[in-house]
């Protein structure tokens, strides 16, 4: 697979991903992205921009919660499964980690 092959499937999935927690949100508030497109667009703009927001969010967490699962596989293979971890960045992980998990 060429590195545009990768991106393209990668990109595939993160819209998918985003496409759903769009429709987790709206689906929340009594809405789906069919009936949204049916309001008048003074209805509309504040729910999908709020829509946005939480899929926004979301992609993150799961973008933080993959890169914490690299670094620590990093760092068992290296030998050193604590260190750096409690770092600025691996500090934030951590807590948001834990957050989810607990």
């Amino acid at each position: 697979m060429t590195s545009q092959q990768t991106t393209a499937f990668v990109g595939g999935k993160q819209a998918a991903l985003e496409r759903a927690y769009l429709e987790e949100y709206l689906h929340s508030v009594g809405h789906s992205l069919a009936t949204v497109a049916q309001l008048p667009v003074a209805e509309a703009k504040p729910l999908m921009q709020a829509a946005s927001g939480f899929a926004s969010m979301r992609l993150a967490e799961v973008e933080a919660r993959a890169q914490l699962v690299e670094e620590l596989h990093g760092r068992l293979a290296n030998g050193r499964p604590f260190e750096g971890l409690l770092s600025a960045s691996g500090t934030a992980m951590f807590r948001c980690w834990l957050i989810n998990v607990f």
